[in-house]
């Protein structure tokens, strides 16, 4: 099996649905003659053509709001942002609109766009570049949040996006868009909404998405833990979500966790307040009352 990028797969995932579906059309800022901000775009344009590789003005607002009007007449525009960060630029059109269309018409109208792009969390970028709103996007009705891990991941979960009727938000880690995978050259879908278990186990599930699910070597990650863990317990299964809308039910081949252990990048256990280390409670109340009488 040929092992490509992250980036790679995202793109032949791309030049597939824009050869399988005629209405597929790719926008944003800078995909076409810059070939994408992280050049995920790279050789579409020569091979598809302007007018469905279509480079956009600057503005979220007005080229999100163009998308979604053009999915709601039956075309599937994938759009993509330059940074997740930006998406709080079109939050009317995103969660107001594209949301709620199905809803409002009463099941008559679909809006089957798919919005994507580099959610930086972690990559030094500034402030305004580092969001990362996968949970912000996931709890709101009406829309699906995909967070892929590997290549074969990101490739088979933007077809399903790019097929789904839905509107569908695809954040990608920056950090992983040069990690190789194996990719089967073969045709492949991954439905969304469904969990990948990574290893089984009976006594702790470890539920993450995204980056958190490699493991890297200066992080403790599954294979280090499992190294040192007591061989007298088993720790797993550690399951992928891929999708962040809520956990799925259990697979088949494992039964419900006694202890579920999220993961989450970035986040860390609150450090405990420390108790007041000054004078005793009746002096204070003294030295307060003293300046109150």
């Amino acid at each position: 099996m040929p092992q490509i990028t992250y980036r790679e797969a995202i793109r032949h995932a791309l030049a597939e649905e824009l050869t399988r579906d005629a209405n597929v059309v790719v926008m944003g800022e800078e995909v076409a003659q810059f070939n994408g901000a992280y050049k995920v775009t790279e050789g579409l344009l020569a091979k598809f053509g302007p007018k469905r590789i279509v480079d956009t003005p600057i503005s979220e607002a007005g080229f999100i709001g163009m998308g979604i009007g053009a999915s709601m007449l039956g075309i599937r525009p994938v759009m993509e942002l330059m940074f997740w960060s930006f998406y709080s630029v079109a939050f009317d059109q995103i969660l107001n609109n594209a949301a709620n269309v199905r809803y409002m018409s009463g099941g008559q109208i679909n809006c089957p766009i798919v919005i994507r792009g580099p959610a930086n969390g972690g990559t030094n970028v500034g402030a305004t570049h580092s969001h990362t709103p996968e949970n912000v996007l996931a709890n709101h009705p009406g829309v699906k949040v995909v967070v892929p891990s590997t290549a074969y991941d990101a490739k088979g979960l933007l077809k399903s996006a790019i097929r789904d009727n839905d509107p569908v938000f695809f954040l990608e880690n920056t950090i992983l868009y040069g990690e190789k995978g194996e990719v089967p050259e073969a045709e492949y879908v991954i439905p969304l909404g469904k969990a990948d278990v990574k290893r089984t186990g009976k006594d702790i599930t470890i539920v993450t998405y995204g980056r958190c699910v490699i493991p890297r070597p200066h992080r403790r990650g599954a294979e280090a833990f499992r190294q040192r863990r007591d061989p007298a317990r088993v720790y797993h299964p550690a399951r992928s979500l891929r999708r962040t809308r809520r956990p799925d039910p259990p697979s088949r081949d494992h039964r419900r966790p006694r202890h579920l252990q999220p993961a989450r990048r970035g986040r860390t256990a609150p450090e405990p307040r420390p108790r007041h280390q000054g004078r005793p409670r009746r002096a204070r109340l003294k030295a307060v009352r003293s300046l109150n009488p």
